[in-house]
């Protein structure tokens, strides 16, 4: 049992960690960086640019409030990043006290895990907006546990709104219901979901915004990515966008290869299977461990097997690696913060090395993508059924 006050040390931590770390030293380097683009886009809709008709976004509609949030205080090149920033600390500190009850009596540990975490993400924390999408997920998951479905189903779909990689979640939290005999509350989770993509949606639809999803399905394996990673190291394909002679229109460096669709494809029926044997997983012992291990086990298959593994996205394992840890999942936790670290030795510093196809990068990006695996393939192992896990699957309240 762990209460909020208790979580003040651990808060204050964070806080001074993540402002050194993002601002100063080694992990500060911003060279590349999202906030420009966010900027712009807030920018632009308060000039009166339409979203989705006049204003061209990739994002969905919940992304661009986040922006526009940001931008409160000014869109200087001095005000926004730090407006940004202070948001971004916000959702962290939401993501801490989350955590430390997903933790349940170890809470405490998962508390100072988190506080840790600018040091494996470094200034990608303060420069994308991922943080908010993961707090939405991981308040999903403890509403789920706290036997609040349709409020952790809502939040999943305002997760899936803000960055789609929360919606994942939904079919291991429809199963792990079902197999707890409820059915009426699967049912009405997927009506809540349904309900708040539509309400938040509706406002944009039109073909403007129907692009924004097209833009996701129509792009190439992007050169981070483990399939495009494979087809680096193996010396096929061609490299498109920035850096290369091959136009983009994609804005991101993507694989151009003859066979990239049907690579694309493989790794998309992986991922589905993947996905269905944790759903089955949550389904057939639905307990509280058995919720973690697949909603983390949904997140890192995307992570590991999607088509697009952008830097970013080893935002979305700071909760896995706190909850895991703090509950004695180490292997688990520590493939995954390896995972984390090795992400800053490769971006943004070498990034353009690996788009040049550096062979020394290459290397360095595939070890990365491999931990990924790893860690996938031990939250299936616990997932199947590990007692040392099982006996720890409390959860502790705030």
């Amino acid at each position: 049992m762990i209460a909020t006050r208790r979580l003040a040390i651990p808060a204050m931590a964070l806080t001074a960690i993540a402002v050194l770390s993002t601002t100063s030293g080694p992990t500060s380097d911003d060279s590349i960086s999202d906030l420009g683009l966010y900027r712009d886009y807030a920018q632009l809709w308060q000039d009166g640019e339409s979203p989705y008709d006049q204003l061209s976004l990739e994002y969905p509609p919940l992304a661009l409030i986040t922006f526009r949030l940001a931008a409160l205080a000014g869109s200087s090149d001095h005000a926004y990043p730090i407006t940004f920033g202070l948001l971004m600390l916000a959702c962290l500190l939401g993501v801490m006290v989350v955590c430390s009850a997903l933790a349940g009596e170890r809470g405490l540990q998962a508390a100072w895990v988190v506080a840790l975490s600018p040091l494996f993400c470094g200034v990608m924390l303060r420069t994308h907006f991922d943080l908010v999408p993961v707090v939405l997920a991981v308040g999903a998951v403890l509403a789920l546990l706290r036997q609040r479905p349709m409020l952790g189903f809502a939040l999943i779909a305002a997760g899936t709104m803000a960055k789609g990689f929360p919606i994942v979640l939904a079919p291991i939290a429809i199963a792990w219901l079902l197999g707890q005999g409820r059915t009426r509350d699967a049912l009405r989770g997927a009506a809540v979901f349904a309900a708040v993509v539509a309400v938040v949606s509706l406002p944009f639809i039109g073909g403007g915004y129907l692009d924004a999803y097209r833009f996701h399905l129509q792009r190439p394996l992007q050169v981070e990515s483990t399939p495009a990673v494979l087809v680096l190291a193996l010396g096929a394909g061609e490299v498109t966008g920035a850096g290369t002679t091959i136009t983009d229109r994609f804005r991101s460096n993507g694989i151009r290869l003859a066979g990239s669709q049907l690579l694309g494809a493989l790794t998309l029926a992986l991922f589905v299977l993947v996905i269905a044997a944790f759903a089955w997983l949550a389904g057939r012992d639905p307990t509280e461990a058995s919720l973690l291990l697949g909603c983390a086990g949904a997140v890192l298959a995307f992570v590991a097997l999607g088509k697009v593994l952008s830097p970013q996205f080893m935002i979305w394992l700071v909760p896995i690696v706190a909850v895991a840890w703090a509950r004695g999942a180490r292997w688990l936790a520590g493939l995954c913060a390896a995972a984390m670290v090795l992400t800053q030795f490769e971006f943004p510093s070498r990034y353009f090395d690996l788009v040049s196809r550096d062979p020394a990068t290459v290397a360095l990006v595939a070890v990365r993508n491999s931990l990924l695996l790893a860690a996938l393939i031990v939250c299936l192992w616990l997932a199947s059924g590990s007692p040392r896990w099982r006996r720890r699957a409390v959860v502790g309240t705030l």
